[in-house]
């Protein structure tokens, strides 16, 4: 989804024509105004192969004239299936300017990824692949016309799978591609490069045991890369490169990441998700420049299941947007997309449903020059197929409308980390004006810690433990609400 100066919203996809062939897929690309009204739809199907051919948009950028770009894959003709990088131009009135596919020789080539320079040249990215696990980085660039500029392959260092995720595009026009690389063992590297203009390589640099799903890129030219490792556990991990290639920092958190973004200021904002013992939590930070988090935040609903965040927007005074899909019982998801101040202090949680009994996924966010919230998503209708959905919310929402933002009743979460060791968070729900007490006992019952001890009003609060001065062993918590212990939980010390 994006969303142009004048607070039109683009939102591309798929559509399946047939309940009888899974394969029968065209592009699908909308257009609506800034009052929700539709301006017109695209459907693109591609050359016919048995009379069903698959075609799938991945990603979509506009330019500064209302054109579309949208790229992703489309089946070829032929003796035996083929799959192309398909990219379409559109006027912003939806006529086609230019289709163009590659294939590059490719028995499957497929672009997850687009961009746009300032001069408007086209810049995708993806795969293809030439044999079973033996893909590679496709990088790609068009004039504004759909004249190939040039084409870039990277090979691993073991020929084997690399896949480009995201591109970026900097201020001078130069390109940046990451993703994954199988290197020696059957390990695999974050691999990311930098091209210039003319598709000249200026550096490769890699991280070990990572995948790099989300790349941005400052005014400065430095480099953050946004991936996931499993080494030594799963970890959401933030790397910082110069201009020149050359890393400058890494932090690696307890969790999988989403999304990416920053801010003119310089921070960089990641969503994602981590595991809260039955399930996920949002999970969303904000970093300085230097790479110090300077807020971390969970979102854990009611029902205390899998909370999975999907992507993250700031809008122009940096207040911070999430959404992404919430559990609301054992089989349903709903949109829940919260606001965080710039503190990181939560502003309201609003939840969407198609239906009481249907399925719900949040997908992107953004924030246009209004401050206007859109989500995207998609929802299963009555007759159990699947929809686009796309929302657009004031920037000052009103209250009475908000789901979650005071349950049912008062919660108490479990501590993360947990088990911990010195230091460790507590998050708690206020449903009304209540005398709130938070303590912590040791395993004979002796009190060790008053956390907190005073008359607060409803909300969403987090309060931290340090037990520099305890030693390791099991712990518990209490919830007191006016003179009564709601809930009682346990937390680990592990020195």
């Amino acid at each position: 989804m994006v969303v142009d100066k004048s607070g039109n919203v683009y939102v591309t996809g798929y559509t399946r024509n047939s309940v009888f062939n899974p394969t029968d897929e065209d592009f699908l690309t909308i257009k609506y105004n800034s009052s929700g009204i539709l301006e017109w739809s695209r459907t693109y199907d591609g050359p016919d192969w048995n009379n069903h051919s698959e075609d799938r948009a991945y990603a979509l950028v506009v330019d500064d004239s209302g054109n579309v770009y949208v790229t992703g894959y489309s089946q070829n003709t032929g003796g035996f299936i083929t799959l192309n990088y398909l990219t379409i131009k559109y006027n912003s009135l939806g006529d086609t300017l230019w289709t163009r596919r590659y294939s590059g020789n490719f028995i499957l080539d497929i672009s997850y990824s687009i961009a746009l320079d300032d001069s408007n040249n086209v810049y995708v990215t993806g795969y293809g692949l030439t044999c079973d696990s033996c893909e590679d980085y496709v990088t790609i660039k068009y004039n504004t016309y759909g004249d190939l500029q040039w084409n870039r392959n990277f090979d691993g260092l073991v020929h084997g799978a690399d896949i480009a995720y995201p591109i970026n595009v900097d201020k001078n026009g130069n390109v940046y591609v990451t993703g994954y690389s199988r290197s020696f063992g059957n390990e695999h590297v974050a691999a990311t490069i930098k091209y210039d203009r003319n598709g000249i390589e200026k550096w490769r640099v890699s991280y070990d045991s990572t995948t790099g799903f989300e790349i941005e890129v400052d005014d400065s030219g430095n480099v953050y890369i946004g991936g996931n490792t499993y080494r030594d556990g799963n970890f959401l991990l933030l790397i910082k490169y110069d201009s020149s290639g050359v890393q400058k920092w890494v932090k690696q958190i307890p969790g999988a990441i989403r999304d990416l973004v920053k801010d003119d200021s310089g921070h960089i904002y990641v969503a994602g998700s981590v595991v809260n013992g039955q399930g996920y939590d949002y999970l969303t930070i904000k970093f300085n420049s230097n790479g110090d988090s300077l807020w971390t935040r969970r979102y854990d609903a009611a029902f205390h299941s899998s909370d999975d965040a999907a992507s993250i927007a700031v809008d122009k005074n940096n207040n911070v947007y999430v959404t992404g899909s919430s559990d609301r019982s054992l089989f349903y998801h709903q949109f829940a997309t919260i606001k965080y101040s710039p503190l990181g202090t939560q502003q309201w949680v609003i939840n969407y449903s198609l239906l009481t009994f249907g399925d719900n996924k949040a997908v992107k966010i953004k924030v246009d020059t209004l401050n206007n919230i859109i989500v995207s998503g998609y929802s299963v209708n009555s007759s159990g197929y699947t929809d686009f959905v796309t929302i657009k919310y004031s920037p000052i929402t009103d209250v009475s409308n908000l789901q979650n933002l005071l349950q049912d009743s008062f919660e108490l979460n479990q501590n993360y980390p947990n088990p911990f060791n010195p230091i460790t968070t507590i998050g708690y729900m206020v449903k009304s004006k209540s005398e709130i007490k938070i303590t912590v006992y040791n395993s004979l019952g002796k009190l060790v810690a008053r956390l907190v001890n005073k008359i607060q009003e409803p909300g969403r609060y987090e309060t931290t433990f340090k037990a520099s001065n305890l030693s390791s062993g099991i712990y518990f918590y209490n919830l007191e609400i006016n003179g009564s212990i709601f809930n009682k939980k346990k937390l680990l010390l592990i020195k």
